[in-house]
């Protein structure tokens, strides 16, 4: 009798801690929903994807989200011994990244211009995120090279091609096109430039657009005021006119670059730049990737993989 009872409890009490820990794992299961589904703060997030460029822009409780540019592997000439299959940096971070967000589908995406390290993925996040709108500047979607990679997709993905002066809604988030002012080729001259108001600061992206497209902008723009800057090509010296970082008194500046890249970017000259005109900057190559928070409550914060920086 004695044996019986104490198996019984000792059921009993199993019982018990499979009811707790179902419980627990419940509650934990909820509370990571609500965190990702009802998280107050929106954020600009820039990708560490090696010599290419590729932000996401989120607005609170991860309600909307656009991405500029997707990355993508310049396509050097290989022998046949050394072709392999190869994983996207599109899938193994931005989709990822997505995933872990609770977000399966993009408001759009922005299309700076048609380089492959910009637009290479596309056909990647495309076959594996579901995509409203396409975002360009107008004339790529005359470009042959966009025509192939978007052929697949016209039926479910509506395409916007903008020109300077013109601007577009992601949810309640407004972004204005500040360059071409004409339809191009999808060069870097014709680069897609974006400026948005985002958690009471300015921020500019600029592709892959070089000094003489940026004095432009400020020559068409002259009451134009930045605080953050997605620093143009790499941070080549092609890019980053002192003239003009110097009259946009930024508060920071991001560059995305691969580790040792062929091209050596960012340049010391650009780096140059910005040091003189006192403007903090922040390197995917060194510090993995970058991402800019906000929210009620609390002051913008610039994180990285490596150190926190409060700003």
């Amino acid at each position: 009798m004695t044996v019986s009872l104490l198996l019984i409890d000792g059921q009993a009490i199993s019982n018990q801690w499979r009811k707790r820990l179902k419980r627990t794992l419940a509650s934990l299961y909820l509370a990571s929903f609500l965190a990702i589904h009802f998280n107050p703060t929106g954020q600009v997030v820039m990708f560490d994807i090696g010599q290419g460029d590729s932000l996401l822009i989120q607005t609170p409780f991860n309600r909307h989200q656009l991405l500029i540019d997707t990355g993508g592997r310049l396509a050097l000439p290989q022998a046949a011994w050394q072709r392999r299959a190869q994983v996207s940096r599109a899938e193994k971070v931005t989709v990822n990244y997505l995933y872990s967000q609770g977000v399966d589908h993009i408001d759009a995406v922005a299309l700076s211009h048609q380089d492959a390290d910009h637009i290479g993925d596309l056909n990647q996040i495309l076959k594996q995120i579901r995509v409203d709108r396409i975002i360009c500047a107008a004339g790529l979607p005359q470009n042959r090279q966009f025509q192939r990679q978007i052929r697949p997709f016209l039926a479910t993905v509506q395409i916007e091609p903008y020109l300077a002066g013109t601007a577009f809604k992601v949810g309640p988030q407004k972004f204005n096109v500040l360059a071409p002012t004409k339809p191009g080729k999808g060069e870097n001259s014709d680069s897609l430039v974006l400026q948005a108001q985002i958690g009471g600061a300015s921020w500019l992206f600029t592709g892959d657009l070089e000094q003489e497209g940026e004095r432009a902008i400020i020559e068409r723009y002259p009451q134009l005021t930045v605080d953050y800057l997605k620093v143009g090509h790499h941070g080549s010296e092609t890019a980053s006119d002192p003239t003009v970082i110097k009259k946009l008194h930024l508060k920071g500046a991001l560059i995305s670059a691969g580790r040792e890249n062929r091209y050596g970017h960012p340049h010391q000259e650009t780096l140059t730049t910005l040091q003189a005109a006192k403007v903090p900057y922040w390197l995917t190559a060194q510090q993995g990737m970058l991402t800019w928070s906000y929210g009620p409550g609390q002051s913008e914060k610039l994180q990285t993989t490596i150190k926190d920086s409060e700003k």
